[in-house]
């Protein structure tokens, strides 16, 4: 997606969920398995390389809130460019943390539709 957003191959990039789910965090099933401390920090790391390609794209990026977000869901969103929240959304819950910090990008424009 990188090279054909710097190509101008596309315009923008836009994120929905299924119907009814946006998307609610990550599925931690098999973090209890993990036997090493490099290899929790691995799937973390994974994730925010995620967000920070998202946030880095050469075109605008929109996030669609069309269904439950929570967690992880939402700071997709909060590396987007704008973002829209359907009135329509069930449930909407910012990424937990003990400290008093925002997740990057919570100051970012947004709507709600």
């Amino acid at each position: 997606m990188e090279k054909e957003a710097a190509d101008g191959e596309i315009v923008g990039v836009g994120i929905t969920g299924k119907p009814f789910i946006f998307a609610v965090g990550a599925d931690l099933k098999g973090v209890e398995l993990l036997k090493r401390h490099e290899d929790a920090l691995a799937i973390g790391k994974g994730g925010h390389d995620v967000f920070k390609r998202l946030s880095k794209l050469a075109v605008p990026t929109f996030a669609y809130y069309n269904g439950a977000a929570m967690g992880g869901g939402v700071e997709v969103g909060l590396h987007c460019t704008y973002r829209t929240v359907s009135a329509a959304v069930p449930a909407f819950s910012l990424p937990r943390s003990s400290s008093a910090w925002s997740p990057a990008g919570a100051a970012a424009p947004c709507c709600r539709t």
